[in-house]
């Protein structure tokens, strides 16, 4: 934000992942600030809440949006150009060292793991489906798994 000194957060509040929360906070922020230029979405269901926000107030192109998660309703977003991007998470490394770390519970293990995310933007969409044909670790280009902790069965 140092080089946007010009730019100002209107609020920051959190929807709960809650669609409807999320609709109504993208309107509360539309009228807060009618110049609004951009949303941040931090869950779920906040990017297309936003995006269904930005449509109905006619704001598409004048509103930026920006989130994470891959739910089809925001890839269809990203898709009709109402949202311009998203991290997709690797979710199924979240779950795969959860477990890996729960069965080395008696074991050393570090406080934080990295698991990647991907952005996704309409550039990167079209390349990203047809990589998700199959199995779902599939979905976004995998980097490399980092070697497990010590003493990990």
């Amino acid at each position: 934000m140092a080089s946007y000194r010009d730019r100002a957060a209107v609020f920051e509040q959190p929807d709960d992942d809650n669609l409807e929360t999320a609709v109504d906070l993208a309107a509360k922020a539309l009228v807060a600030d009618p110049g609004l230029a951009g949303i941040f979405c931090s869950d779920a269901s906040n990017p297309f809440g936003a995006a269904r926000t930005v449509v109905n107030a006619g704001k598409v192109g004048r509103v930026s949006i920006v989130g994470m998660d891959d739910l089809q309703e925001t890839l269809t977003c990203i898709e009709d150009g109402v949202i311009a991007g998203v991290k997709a998470q690797h979710q199924w490394e979240v779950g795969d060292w959860a477990v890996k770390y729960l069965v080395a519970m008696n074991h050393k293990v570090p406080r934080e793991h990295a698991t990647g995310s991907q952005m996704l933007t309409k550039a990167e969409l079209a390349g990203w489906r047809q990589s998700a044909q199959g199995d779902r670790r599939d979905r976004c280009p995998r980097r490399r798994t980092p070697a497990p902790p010590p003493n990990l069965p």
